[in-house]
């Protein structure tokens, strides 16, 4: 799967991402093609290969994942107002 777009921004082999968060079991990166009038959609993306969303064995830190980082957009988008 060297091909896959994923795996080449976790192995690094895509280096134009802008990375804002990792951990051993996901990275987070900004979408470059999708933006919004808050700025950025941040993709977090498990390093593991899974079928779906309903395989990941580690709900809960993906949960905090999301809101360390939607915490972290929602104090930077309000300081730009």
């Amino acid at each position: 799967m060297e091909n896959f777009i994923f795996c080449n921004i976790i192995e690094r082999k895509q280096v134009d991402e802008e990375i804002i968060f990792e951990s051993d079991n996901f990275i987070v990166f900004t979408d470059k093609y999708r933006k919004t009038s808050c700025g950025s959609i941040c993709l977090i993306v498990s390093k593991k290969h899974i079928q779906n969303i309903f395989y990941i064995n580690n709900g809960d830190e993906l949960l905090n994942i999301q809101r360390k980082i939607g915490l972290a957009m929602q104090k930077h988008t309000i300081a730009k107002e």
